[in-house]
């Protein structure tokens, strides 16, 4: 019996382990961060993702408000960028190739987009008036690490070889964003 355990183990493990590591494309690290600090006398927590770009190819990020940890990177690609609320509306690549995009306001879950350029990070923040306890924490780590979609740019252009072609007003442009925990539905 000990030995069919080891067994199982041998040959599992090895896959865990595999899977895990091909979450994220080579070399992009994720940094998981708590803090605390006060204002005026009210505690504010922080969590934070950072994810810090050490390849050399661009890296795209999204948030999507769906589980897609076990999608495919197509199936991800598709339920972003195909995605639609209404048959009337555009999807979010359609309006990226919009050449009249303009000034472009990007709301969480449905058309934020980063691009994480080689050497630079991008960090996900998330803020409450309260004390993280343990449980809340590994609630958000889970809701994040299933949210979170980073693929290569290499990934992108297989998936749809015209995307690197998108408008640059679609791209959210600064090097971090701030969550409250309250916005968050876990």
């Amino acid at each position: 019996m000990k030995i069919n355990i080891l067994i199982f183990i041998c040959i599992t493990l090895p896959c865990i382990i595999s899977t895990a590591q091909n979450k994220f494309p080579k070399h992009v690290e994720l940094v998981k961060d708590v803090s605390k600090y006060y204002i005026n006398n009210k505690q504010i927590s922080s969590l934070t993702y950072k994810y810090k770009n050490q390849s050399d190819d661009t890296i795209w990020l999204w948030i999507d408000k769906n589980d897609v940890s076990e999608f495919s990177d197509l199936e991800k690609y598709k339920a972003y960028f195909n995605r639609r609320n209404d048959p009337r509306d555009m999807n979010l690549y359609q309006l990226g190739m919009d050449g009249n995009v303009g000034f472009f306001v990007p709301a969480v879950y449905e058309t934020f987009l980063k691009r994480i350029q080689p050497g630079s990070c991008f960090t996900i923040q998330i803020i409450s008036n309260e004390n993280f306890s343990e449980l809340t924490k590994q609630k958000i780590f889970r809701y994040l690490d299933k949210r979170i979609v980073v693929l290569s740019e290499e990934t992108m252009l297989k998936l749809n070889y015209t995307i690197t072609k998108i408008n640059e007003f679609m791209f959210y442009k600064a090097n971090f964003i701030t969550l409250n925990i309250d916005e968050l539905n876990f």
